[in-house]
């Protein structure tokens, strides 16, 4: 009787092998069932001394998650292993019209799309640094699961009327396409480029590698596909959705379509018809609705959708959505991890040195800083009353001070603190903690500066 635990492991291989995925995957099983009575999630295994064969073809084996429990350590014997191996693809994205030039009535059209080879190197490590809280990201990532595995049955999928059609929603610099990245880390270079729907796009494509050999991210730019000519634009979206009909032939390609800043296309038809909106965006509303019915019988896709204007949308786009997914601002927790996450980065970087060290290097040259990280926010709760003045506890004062920032305010800190009040190579941690927390206040100011010029501006 199968285990009703799952225990997802993540095998990626090594850019110069073309070893086939399942037979990677059976050597996998094999070795960690002779090797390991047990495995930790987020425990990660880079040596293969003992199996030439995973030395020649794998770099790394991750223990993500375990679907059907909620223990840190899981015993081989009681779980069932679900074990997906990957290439990282080391292109980026190409951008592209995804539209035949004869079809527009300008050839000068602005491209339209960009596509993506999934998984790809660009996006890698960027599920891990997505923090949110609680932690919709594995709860989503379960859903769209639940809602593939049913709509693959077609007499379910009618029935539930499953469109494959995942709303993401909240506001301006909740995270729901701008990561709420550690910018101390080199890996997140892209910035604002890669958000969370990437993520959960590159995740997809990890999980389902069993299923489909390839996997394509396509971002349709909103705003290009509307035409300075009159009608055109409700064409180009409609032809935009039969190329990637065209795409999902291939039932061996899976595609994830994100469409950023959708209330662009999804405007309401009321508004429209009530003289408020030009008649061109009504057939926009048209022709993506009919897009998206066309895809509604595709198996081979997902459509990730982003909005902050969620009352501005169309009830029929609305009601199409299988999952609308609220992403709300960080809470205090999670900025006390986006916050430690990169102060643990600058002290295992050397440019952040422990206080009682740093005062002896004058007279032992040869003491070496101790680099300690800060504790979880477990910990830091645990301490903010029996040791108020450990770094901890005026970290997670400094965060509960943060409630009232955005996503992309967050990402500042770190830079507001360094330029505004340590402007040298290293420094203490005290020093640090002291620069972060009058870089939030001089952000607290500037907000409450701005909520009074709106007060006086009509």
């Amino acid at each position: 009787m199968p285990s009703s635990v799952i225990l997802h492991i993540e095998v990626r291989l090594l850019s110069s092998t073309n070893i086939r995925l399942d037979s990677v995957s059976r050597w996998v099983r094999d070795w960690l069932q002779d090797n390991f009575i047990s495995l930790s999630i987020s425990q990660e295994i880079k040596s293969f001394e003992d199996s030439p064969l995973l030395t020649e073809h794998v770099e790394s084996i991750s223990v993500v998650e375990a679907t059907g429990s909620t223990d840190k350590i899981l015993y081989l014997e009681k779980v069932e292993l679900d074990i997906n191996a990957y290439k990282l693809h080391p292109r980026a994205s190409q951008t592209t019209s995804l539209l035949s030039q004869e079809s527009t009535a300008d050839s000068e059209e602005p491209p339209s799309a960009s596509v993506m080879e999934l998984p790809a190197k660009a996006l890698d490590g960027l599920w891990e640094f997505l923090i949110f809280d609680p932690d919709i990201k594995t709860k989503l990532l379960h859903f769209i699961s639940s809602i593939r595995k049913l709509g693959s049955y077609k007499s379910l999928a009618e029935d539930a009327q499953i469109r494959r059609l995942i709303l993401l929603h909240g506001p301006p610099g909740s995270g729901k396409t701008s990561l709420w990245y550690n910018p101390c880390i080199k890996k997140n270079k892209w910035q604002d480029l890669i958000g969370y729907s990437r993520a959960l796009a590159q995740k997809l494509s990890i999980r389902l590698s069993k299923r489909f050999s390839d996997f394509q991210l396509v971002e349709i730019n909103s705003h290009n596909l509307f035409s300075k000519w009159f009608s055109e634009s409700g064409k180009l979206v409609g032809k935009m959705f039969d190329d990637i009909s065209q795409t999902l032939e291939n039932d061996d390609t899976f595609v994830v379509v994100l469409i950023d800043e959708v209330e662009s296309l999804t405007s309401a038809r009321k508004s429209a018809a009530g003289g408020n909106e030009p008649s061109d965006s009504l057939r926009v509303v048209n022709a993506l609705l009919t897009g998206l019915d066309k895809l509604r019988h595709k198996k081979n896709v997902i459509v990730l959708t982003t909005s902050n204007l969620l009352e501005a949308m169309d009830t029929a786009f609305l009601d199409r959505a299988d999952i609308k997914q609220y992403v709300n601002a960080p809470t205090a927790s999670a900025i006390y991890i986006i916050l430690r996450t990169c102060l643990n980065e600058l002290i295992r970087c050397g440019l952040i040195e422990e206080q009682v060290f740093h005062s002896l290097f004058r007279f032992f040259s040869w003491l070496k800083c101790r680099k300690r990280p800060i504790p979880s926010p477990e910990e830091a709760r645990m301490n903010i009353f029996s040791q108020p003045n450990a770094p901890s506890s005026r970290l997670w004062r400094c965060a509960n001070e943060c409630t009232s920032f955005s996503g992309r305010t967050l990402r500042r800190l770190p830079v507001l603190m360094h330029a505004g009040y340590i402007q040298r190579e290293k420094c203490t941690l005290d020093e640090a903690l002291e620069a972060l927390g009058m870089a939030v206040q001089d952000v607290k100011q500037e907000q409450s500066a701005m909520c009074e010029v709106s007060k006086v501006v009509p």
